[in-house]
């Protein structure tokens, strides 16, 4: 989506410096569980850990991970959500005009899809990372 955009209007879409409002109840859930996470994993047993300071640490694990699961699975429901706003975008492509460029109103379309997909990519990259990190 980010070359399409700067294909068409000659520049790359900006940075957004602050999350929508629609978006913001998912900012402040991920902080929080993101914060959690580093949490947990701060205090995670090393290597040369006891069998008992490692099951404790699953056992305490496991509740995090289930968040983390739950809301990795709303993230990819608002992925596939904007998957298929994209898809009904492509209709409008279908319809390009004959010097190759889009109309203003699907570009104005296309550019918050792109920054809410970029916000979602971001958090499940977030997350599955310090998922990842906590398990092993």
């Amino acid at each position: 989506m980010k070359h399409l955009l700067t294909l068409q209007t000659g520049s790359a879409p900006g940075n957004l410096r602050q999350v929508p409002d629609e978006l913001g109840d998912f900012f402040m859930e991920i902080g929080a569980l993101l914060h959690k996470l580093d949490t947990i994993i701060k205090d995670k047993p090393g290597e040369d850990a006891s069998e008992l300071s490692r099951i404790l640490f699953l056992k305490k694990s496991m509740s995090i991970r289930q968040l983390v699961e739950s809301m990795l699975k709303k993230i990819n429901q608002q992925i596939d959500r904007l998957q298929l706003q994209l898809e009904s975008l492509n209709e409008g492509w279908k319809l390009i005009e004959a010097d190759h460029t889009i109309s203003p109103e699907l570009s104005e379309n296309l550019t918050p899809l792109y920054h809410e997909w970029t916000f979602f990519e971001r958090w499940r990259g977030q997350l599955s990372e310090r998922l990842l990190e906590m398990t092993v």
